[in-house]
């Protein structure tokens, strides 16, 4: 079992403590968030990601801030550390300003239920609510295009079907976590998807090519975008 609370408690004192003595971060780190797989209680060693959302004032903080969050989550067996950020002044419309980081526009609900202020101050009301249907067609067209750019990557295409797998569940349930994705699959009878699914949690085990998951993407959103999902 994922013993969350104790994990987060360990993660949260390394970075605090290393944040404290860093009087040039403190300075320029409005806010940093723990968000996803790790606080959601779906977090799976060697395939998930942690994931963490830095609000700042001094882009040139970046680099000292990623090396604190690899260096405290070392032991974690994280596949990747990811740290996204953006400028203050950006939060309050990131379809407009700055970077459309999909936890703030299309699955801006779970990033809401499912964060932790790690250090500094609340994000939440500086948040603008959007368009429901506007960011689902939003959402489809951005991972078509990503999609058409990345044909020769079929490690990156097989997380833009993932993706596209996590979109069509959030639109029927508004829930992200790797169970409900597979319970609404199975439910479903979707053999394809959730055959890729596995996979994508497996590391992407099934040697899938590019163009049968660039035509299961195409399709997938299609449907989507043209009202029939």
């Amino acid at each position: 079992m994922f013993v969350r609370d104790a994990i987060i408690n360990r993660l949260s004192n390394r970075i605090i403590d290393s944040i404290k003595r860093n009087n040039y971060l403190k300075r320029s780190l409005y806010s940093l968030i723990l968000y996803g797989s790790i606080v959601r209680c779906d977090y799976i060693p060697r395939i998930s990601d942690i994931d963490f959302f830095a609000v700042i004032t001094n882009e040139k903080i970046i680099p000292n801030l990623k090396d604190i969050l690899e260096d405290s989550c070392r032991d974690m067996d994280a596949y990747e550390v990811d740290l996204a950020w953006e400028r203050l002044e950006n939060i309050e419309d990131p379809l407009v300003k700055g970077y459309p980081y999909k936890f703030l526009t299309i699955y801006q609900k779970d990033f809401i239920e499912n964060h932790l202020v790690i250090y500094g101050r609340e994000i939440v009301h500086l948040i603008p609510r959007y368009n429901w249907r506007n960011l689902i067609k939003w959402r489809c067209r951005f991972l078509i295009k990503h999609a058409e750019k990345n044909m020769e990557n079929r490690k990156m295409m097989h997380i833009i079907a993932g993706e596209t797998i996590r979109l069509q569940t959030w639109i029927k349930t508004e829930r992200l976590d790797k169970h409900t994705v597979l319970r609404t699959l199975e439910e479903a009878g979707d053999h394809e998807g959730l055959s890729i699914y596995k996979a994508y949690l497996n590391n992407r085990s099934e040697a899938y090519t590019s163009q049968y998951l660039y035509k299961f993407i195409k399709n997938r959103l299609n449907t989507i975008l043209n009202g029939s999902y």
